[in-house]
């Protein structure tokens, strides 16, 4: 089901980051490219927090991390996240997917650049 949903993000225009229960990026969509001039791969391996939460203290950082990722209710949220060193937030719509060790934080960018409209709209 992972592969699948790879897949599926990778058509996706807007910057996708998948991460797991320990922090890890486990995969990066190629609109990080674009968006945000960071070659996908570059980020797998990396801790979510040091891209995607910079300006926070790290143990603030990871205690909000777990956090997200311990809400089992699985229900998106919308936050701002201010990734990559940029200096205005983004909104970003977050949902945990999986269970176990399979679990995972999906994390969906909207670039403040961007002349698409948002991904997620509330009804």
């Amino acid at each position: 089901m992972l592969a699948d949903l790879e897949k599926t993000f990778s058509k996706i225009p807007v910057p996708v980051i998948m991460s797991d229960g320990a922090g890890f990026i486990t995969y990066a969509n190629d609109s990080l490219r674009t968006s945000f001039k960071y070659m996908p791969q570059d980020l797998i391996g990396k801790r979510y927090t040091d891209f995607l939460m910079p300006g926070i203290a790290e143990g603030k950082a990871m205690r909000y991390y777990i956090e997200i990722f311990g809400d089992d209710t699985n229900q998106p949220k919308e936050i701002d996240l201010v990734p990559f060193g940029e200096t205005v937030p983004n909104s970003a719509r977050i949902i945990c997917h999986g269970d176990g060790y399979k679990r995972s934080l999906i994390t969906v960018l909207q670039p403040q650049d961007s002349t698409l409209k948002p991904v997620f709209q509330e009804r």
